[in-house]
């Protein structure tokens, strides 16, 4: 068990490097030729985009901790201490001091004092000689020169993309791995494993709860932990096949899983916990007579600070939007909306509307590192909103047709927007580093834009292709263009 000496320790490290990050405030310690004066707030919020898309890591143990610690992680203000036969999550924050008399003989708080938070996750009746081995060995390296005997210094300490606790359970694999900026796990029960030998038992929380809806609530001092149900499935000759999978609750602190549906016994089991941080609605009331209104969310992204960007579709007036958002009105018949969610869900950051008079959809969504979205989807509106000198501002007459828009990072203009081709809609997009956007989607229709030398010119036909374009940083070229299909 991680006794609370040592993490404030730990603590006492990240917070005096802290201290001399604050001391510097107000001194010019940017490179030569890099001060703050000339930074532009681009550029200045791109760097800080940088630093928060550091992906979370786990780093080994060389020494810098005690002996019962073998990785250390952290994520959304957690650490996480990842031993033998369990982790310690240690959590710290800071509470106003008492009120005190002061020099000047007046009361006065000192400063912040920190609370600390520590609970522990326990495999019961794990393997005793469990490996808790690393994989995806990163080029960073971290250094503790702590006190002044060089002897006890740690240095070239290594970081890791994922540790995976090999036949922690006969057979049965636990795995801990970063996605972005956050640390995600599952179980691998291989054949002959049996899932109900997994056992978490929790110390240190008020309460365990497991809900109707099948999450997994664990209470503790300063608020709620919550996984939904657990999303398991296998791997079956290349398919994806889903099982159903649900928490049980062995006794009041431990939780194991039980398995409601068919397990082919010759494959790996995948049991994936989805760590749910908030779930709320985005629309307006709907009338209690007249038309209906309804909304629909179809694909989300993330940017480093952890905000929420969702696209899809809203059929009414009262989508949430703010002042100098790009359109705050309803236009008719589907309109497609993009909305910016804080990262705890409270509110939203911008909302609006996107669209023309006959209905259009948002497919597809993603963000580049300054924060601009990028959304795809269709348009049957010969008047949907495009860009001058965009790549395509020509509506092809009568039928729905994909497009790709970017809007900036406030939320209030569009950066540019283009129709692509017709009978068809855009369902995916991603951005490079240089802005470039990559689409994907489906495609009916012989007149796509393709180009010269791409490798498919030609529409297969059948019920419809396969189209992947990529387009210049500005959205005026297509750099290729291909359809992607058989005769079906």
């Amino acid at each position: 068990m991680l006794h609370k000496t040592n993490l404030k320790a730990s603590f006492l490290v990240f917070f005096l490097f802290g201290f001399i990050l604050t001391g510097l405030k107000g001194q010019n310690n940017f490179p030569k030729g890099l001060s703050k004066s000339n930074l532009s707030e681009s550029k200045k919020k791109e760097i800080e985009l940088n630093f928060q898309n550091l992906q979370v890591s786990f780093r080994k143990n060389m020494g810098q901790w005690n002996d019962d610690i073998l990785f250390e992680s952290a994520s959304s203000g957690v650490h996480m201490y990842f031993m033998k036969d369990g982790i310690s999550y240690a959590s710290v924050r800071e509470v106003e001091s008492e009120m005190k008399i002061n020099s000047d003989n007046e009361f006065a708080r000192s400063g912040n004092d920190h609370e600390y938070l520590v609970w522990n996750m326990r495999f019961l009746g794990c393997n005793k000689e469990v490996q808790c081995l690393s994989e995806g060995e990163r080029k960073s390296k971290i250094n503790y020169l702590i006190g002044n005997d060089p002897s006890r210094f740690v240095t070239n300490a290594p970081d890791y993309n994922l540790i995976r606790y090999h036949e922690l359970y006969d057979k049965i694999d636990a795995r801990y791995y970063s996605s972005g900026n956050k640390i995600k796990y599952d179980y691998v029960v291989k054949p002959g494993g049996k899932i109900n030998d997994i056992k978490m038992n929790f110390e240190g929380v008020k309460k365990i709860t497991i809900k109707r809806d099948g999450a997994l609530e664990i209470k503790t001092d300063w608020g709620t932990a919550t996984d939904l149900a657990p999303y398991s499935y296998q791997f079956i000759n290349g398919v994806k096949k889903e099982v159903d999978v649900c928490y049980n609750l062995s006794d009041k602190n431990t939780v194991s899983f039980y398995c409601k549906g068919s397990v082919d016994p010759a494959y790996d089991l995948i049991i994936d916990p989805v760590i749910l941080v908030y779930s709320t609605y985005v629309g307006a009331a709907g009338p209690l007579s007249g038309p209906l209104i309804w909304g629909y969310t179809y694909d989300i992204a993330s940017d480093n600070l952890g905000n929420a960007y969702v696209t899809g579709w809203y059929d009414g007036a009262g989508f949430p939007t703010k002042p100098g958002n790009y359109d705050a009105s309803y236009n008719t018949n589907t309109d497609v909306v993009v909305f910016k969610m804080r990262p705890d869900g409270t509110d939203i950051i911008y909302g609006t509307y996107i669209g023309g008079s006959s209905g259009e959809r948002g497919y597809g969504i993603t963000i580049d590192n300054t924060g601009n979205a990028y959304v795809t989807g269709n348009t049957g509106s010969a008047n949907f909103p495009v860009t001058a000198g965009a790549f395509d501002v020509a509506f092809n007459a009568g039928q729905s047709q994909p497009f790709l828009l970017k809007l900036n990072a406030a939320g209030s203009a569009l950066v540019y927007s283009t129709f692509l081709g017709d009978q068809g809609a855009g369902e995916g997009v991603v951005v490079n580093n240089t802005g470039e956007a990559f689409v994907t989607g489906r495609i009916n229709s012989a007149a796509f834009p393709t180009t010269v030398g791409c490798y498919d010119n030609t529409f297969n036909g059948g019920l419809g292709d396969v189209f992947v374009t990529k387009f210049n940083a500005g959205g005026s070229a297509v750099l290729y263009s291909t359809y992607v299909g058989g005769s079906n």
